[in-house]
């Protein structure tokens, strides 16, 4: 624990206001929006067919401009593509809630085109964020850094399903009105452009970094890795594909197929990002101990475990621990897989190895947005959480493989920050 504390002390001034940055991003997108969106636009009078083409095609375009997003780190530095990113969700979100200025048949399609420019955004910065951190950390902080980014998303995304669970009673009864009205969901939801805005602030005050690309290690290529990207992409699609059952239709399951109020979807939702929080702070331990690709697919077998808890029980309480139990999970599995990916390649494609990861993780929510409302209708919503479960055990079995195929690299990644060549 003296050594865990003596590590984040040397994180410095421009890792801190990256993790406040993401920190407050997580209140407005995994606190606000994940919990409220679908519920609003069911208000709107919208069912699951239209919620599953929203996220998808949201989705969708997240995955298509993730090499896009790359190149425009490249071409403008990965720090203003991030900061670019979070300018243009702040204002799609508050874009997005003028709708109700719209007669009923043109809401869809501004709805649609809003969305997709939104996910457009949330490419830049994830994609380019990344490699901006893998050149503020030293190999000695990485692993806590990036354990600490997933533990601050958790704690803030925790505070943020509360606010949403209490928020809308409070706006219905102040108006008047009820629950099944777009009104409260309406007023909350303007809360993710302001937390976004705070994003924006915050990553604006981090410094301009400058790193010469490094030299590669005898025996290792720096040519373009194409198997190790594709592969990364692939088991990170397939993940994220049994995830998104969850991802985008959780609330709804809990909402339209268990009857749960709005106040306990936000508790159950909000709660289940106290354990991540703790399992974040303990990531580094296990990929210490074990190695990233070793807790990447032992976090995934039991991810579907958890998932399988869900398909096979209907009852608030399964639905509340199955997710609890997902929840753990990716706070190990997501920076196991960032870092094992990044590492596996030489720096000059970081961007592009990262584009591939988001992809594949666009993709995977993508895919299972679009199909997920369908496959509600004609198999249920327990059956498609067990898909989600098949899914995510074989993204576990190609980690297996691959750690059994290859011998563990040394990070290619530089000692420290140095202030020559390509400008973050």
């Amino acid at each position: 624990m003296t050594n865990y504390l003596r590590t984040i002390r040397l994180f410095g001034r421009d890792v801190h206001l990256y993790l406040f940055a993401w920190g407050v991003a997580a209140f407005g997108y995994f606190g606000i929006q994940t919990v409220l969106m679908n519920l609003y636009i069911l208000r709107l009078g919208y069912g699951p067919e239209f919620i599953g083409l929203l996220n998808g095609t949201g989705m969708l375009a997240w995955a298509l401009f993730c090499l896009p997003a790359g190149w425009v780190g490249i071409r403008m530095g990965v720090r203003g593509a991030v900061i670019l990113g979070f300018a243009l969700v702040a204002l799609m979100n508050a874009l997005l809630l003028l709708v109700g200025m719209f007669p009923p048949e043109l809401r869809s399609a501004w709805l649609l085109v809003v969305w997709v420019i939104n996910w457009i955004g949330v490419a830049l910065f994830t994609v380019n964020s990344t490699p901006y951190l893998m050149n503020i950390t030293t190999p000695v902080t990485r692993n806590y850094v990036f354990a600490s980014q997933t533990a601050t998303m958790s704690l803030f995304g925790l505070l943020g399903s509360l606010a949403a669970g209490y928020l809308p009673s409070l706006v219905a009864a102040r108006q008047g009105i009820t629950l099944d009205q777009p009104g409260p969901y309406w007023a909350t939801l303007w809360l993710v452009p302001i937390f976004f805005s705070l994003a924006l602030l915050a990553f604006s005050l981090t410094r301009k970094v400058k790193f010469e690309e490094q030299k590669a290690e005898p025996g290792v290529s720096t040519g373009f890795p194409v198997w190790a990207i594709l592969f990364f992409g692939f088991i990170t699609f397939l993940g994220a594909a049994g995830q998104g059952t969850i991802q985008s239709f959780f609330n709804v399951y809990l909402d339209d197929g268990l009857g749960v109020a709005a106040l306990l979807i936000g508790t159950i939702m909000g709660l289940a990002q106290i354990l991540p929080i703790i399992a974040a702070l303990t990531a580094p331990l296990f990929m210490n101990r074990w190695g990233v690709m070793r807790t990447f697919y032992l976090a995934s077998i039991m991810q579907g475990i958890s998932m399988v808890v869900l398909g096979l029980f209907q009852s608030p309480l399964a639905a509340g621990l199955g997710f609890s139990g997902a929840a753990v999970m990716i706070s190990l599995i997501a920076p196991a897989r960032t870092v094992a990916s990044m590492e596996s390649i030489h720096q000059r494609w970081g961007t592009t190895m990262s584009g591939a990861v988001m992809m594949g993780l666009a993709l995977g929510w993508s895919v299972m947005a679009y199909v997920g409302g369908y496959l509600i209708m004609a198999i249920g919503y327990n059956n498609l959480f067990l898909i989600g479960a098949g899914l995510i055990f074989l993204s576990a079995l190609g980690g297996f493989v691959y750690l059994r195929q290859r011998s563990p690299r040394v990070s290619l990644a530089p000692a420290e920050p140095v202030e020559t060549g390509l400008a973050n």
